[in-house]
């Protein structure tokens, strides 16, 4: 028992493996949890809970998330460097971030909606519940706010990278 969090080291055996613990972990947990990469040996635990942190970091606050350390590469290396991450977020959504807290959020939402659905303009529009041409409106508005072309890999990435660097760090807009 930490004052933050609860830390354990569990042995996994043939009959016990991590995607039988990561599915009891989900049912038992009310909150965000952080798992390291399996390790061998005990000597790597202090590595192994580095990894943890991290991985518990990227978690959306008030969450049931299990994040596994080495399935979430972008938010953990972000996560690792908070404030390199923060250059990235300012750098490319800087223009975004400082409009009003509610069109900051809208824009934003819809972008992360977008993500979620692979780019799928139609499938965000009916997450929203808005129609198609709105979430059009808003992803164009996004591209003219921060010079990124949602159509090209790098201005992609790179709004990738601001919007979950944004998520990590509970920016505005993300909150």
């Amino acid at each position: 028992m930490e004052v933050d969090a609860h830390v354990g080291v569990v042995v996994l055996t043939p009959r016990m493996g991590i995607d039988r613990l990561c599915s009891l972990l989900a049912e038992l947990t009310t909150g965000p949890v952080g798992l390291s990469a399996t390790y061998p040996s005990l000597d790597q635990t202090p590595a192994a809970l580095r990894q943890a942190r991290l991985a518990y970091a990227t978690a959306t606050p008030g969450s049931r998330e299990l994040i596994r350390y080495e399935r979430a590469p972008i938010a953990v290396l972000l996560a690792g460097a908070p404030d390199a991450a923060a250059v990235v977020a300012q750098a490319i959504l800087g223009p975004v971030l400082a409009l009003p807290a509610v069109e900051c959020d809208v824009l934003l939402g819809t972008l992360r909606v977008w993500f979620a659905e692979h780019g799928a303009t139609a499938e965000a529009a009916g997450k929203l519940h808005v129609h198609r041409n709105t979430v059009r409106y808003r992803l164009k508005r996004i591209e003219e706010l921060t010079g990124r072309s949602l159509t090209q890999p790098t201005g992609l990435a790179e709004l990738h990278l601001a919007l979950e660097a944004a998520r990590i760090l509970r920016l505005p807009g993300e909150g």
